[in-house]
C-alpha cells in the first residue's frame, strides 16, 4: 500500500517545479490519496503496533524518497538556509507534519474547501521556513 501511495504522489508532482511548489504538490497529492483511500490511514497507524517492521520499512522508504527529492532541490540552491547534513531532519519534520495534518485534513469527511485552505497554509509555512530566501 505504501508503494502505491508513493507512486500516486510521484505521478502528481511536476519535478521541474520549484522546491516549494513541488512540496505543495506532494502534500496535496498525499491528502487527495488519503481521501480516495481512507483505509490507508487506518492501516498505517495500526501497523505501528501490529506490524512494526512493515511500518518502519514504510517510514524509511518515505523518508529516503523525501531526502532524495529535497537533496535535488538543495543542489539547485532552493534551500539556502540549510546545510546538506540537515536534509534528513527536514524530511522527518515534513513527514511528521503530514502525519498530523492527515488526522484532520486527509479524511474523506473533511470538506474540500477546508483541505484547500489547509494546503495553502502549509505552503506558506514551507515557503517562509524551508524554502525561504529562494
Amino acid at each position: 500500500m505504501g508503494q502505491e501511495m508513493l507512486a500516486y504522489i510521484q505521478d502528481k508532482v511536476d519535478m521541474s517545479a520549484s522546491g516549494a511548489e513541488r512540496e505543495r504538490q506532494r502534500f496535496a497529492a498525499y491528502l487527495h490519496y488519503l481521501r480516495e483511500n481512507p483505509g490507508f490511514y487506518r492501516v498505517l497507524y495500526q501497523a505501528e503496533t501490529l506490524a512494526p517492521k512493515a511500518h518502519r520499512d514504510h517510514i524509511d522508504n518515505v523518508v529516503s524518497g523525501y531526502v532524495r527529492s529535497l537533496k535535488r532541490g538543495w543542489d539547485r540552491g532552493e534551500m539556502p538556509m540549510y546545510d546538506a547534513e540537515e536534509i534528513e531532519a527536514i524530511a522527518y519534520i515534513l513527514t511528521a507534519i503530514r502525519d498530523y495534518f492527515s488526522m484532520r485534513y486527509g479524511r474523506e469527511m473533511c470538506d474540500e474547501a477546508v483541505t484547500r485552505k489547509a494546503i495553502a497554509t502549509y505552503t506558506k509555512v514551507i515557503m517562509h521556513g524551508v524554502f525561504s530566501g529562494t
